[in-house]
């Protein structure tokens, strides 16, 4: 079609159009697309080589290996690059046949499906994450899973999804590294969003009331699971140039959030009120840095 992509992008597989190579800078593999994909078009669709149904135990799920041809097999541990001492690994887990490594694949590399199931794609599974994806993953009711593109890829772009929710992408720098060291995926994400300044936690200028200042994440993955948020600095407005004291703006960084977590504890109704409310005043333009929290 039009930009490349799947000419028949519901089939059981449709691969021709991507690739997969290493990183080279440390995070394994990778995948490219072959030619050019205009936003909106299916990069491919792929099946599972293995599906872990939902509540099958270790024993299982071992059992269910075993039953796999080899070839199949040799893909499915391929995908094997995360550590045993990973988060959520336990012993029960070197029960698997594989010493960990089907588990360790299951947790990293699988997707979970629309019926609670997880299940690992040869291909898909190499897709790297980004905070700033530009590819969403589109699950059908067949267990095949396709890969679309949210805005125009190049040849030889890397195809990059995101591991978090969406709604997990609107969390700042600090809260998004935590979910994904934490998580089964125990990577300290340094995606070009998660090394910029972060625009999810701009403050309006308290000088000229025009420009914002936006905080420098900390590249410390100890600060990370610490949860502390500490920023070595934050950059000067981007109108004036002018630099706030750091501790005003974490103590304002610290109130809004507190002021955002509220939205939690109210009914959806109040909380959408609320939140109108409340991007009012941050966007307004006479509003000032906000009194330390008591």
């Amino acid at each position: 079609g039009e930009g490349g992509g799947c000419d028949s992008p519901w089939r059981a597989d449709c691969l021709d159009f991507v690739e997969v190579a290493d990183a080279n800078d440390g995070r394994g593999k990778c995948l490219l697309v072959r030619e050019e994909v205009a936003a909106g078009q299916v990069v491919m669709t792929e099946q599972p080589i293995f599906v872990q149904p939902f509540g099958c135990s270790v024993r299982r799920t071992a059992m269910a290996f075993k039953r796999l041809p080899e070839t199949t097999c040799r893909k499915l541990l391929e995908l094997a690059t995360a550590p045993q001492h990973a988060n959520g690994h336990t012993g029960e887990d070197s029960h698997d046949g594989t010493g960990g490594q089907l588990i360790a694949v299951l947790r990293t590399n699988g997707i979970c499906r629309q019926d609670g199931s997880v299940g690992v794609y040869a291909v898909l599974s190499r897709a790297n994450h980004s905070c700033q994806p530009n590819s969403v993953l589109l699950p059908h009711l067949d267990g095949t899973i396709s890969v679309v593109a949210t805005m125009d890829l190049s040849e030889g772009q890397e195809v990059l999804i995101s591991y978090l929710e969406q709604k997990d992408l609107l969390q700042p720098t600090p809260k998004r590294r935590h979910e994904l060291l934490r998580g089964p995926w125990n990577f300290f994400c340094r995606c070009p969003r998660c090394l910029a300044p972060d625009i999810a936690r701009s403050l309006r200028c308290p000088f000229c009331n025009q420009g914002s200042m936006q905080p420098l994440p900390v590249d410390s993955e100890f600060e990370t699971l610490q949860g502390s948020g500490t920023e070595e600095a934050w950059e000067p407005c981007d109108v004036c140039g002018t630099q706030s004291l750091v501790h005003e703006l974490r103590d304002a960084d610290r109130h809004w959030e507190d002021r955002l977590a509220l939205l939690d504890r109210v009914g959806h109704e109040e909380s959408g009120r609320q939140a109108v409310a409340l991007h009012t005043v941050l966007m307004s333009q006479d509003h000032q840095l906000p009194q330390p929290c008591k």
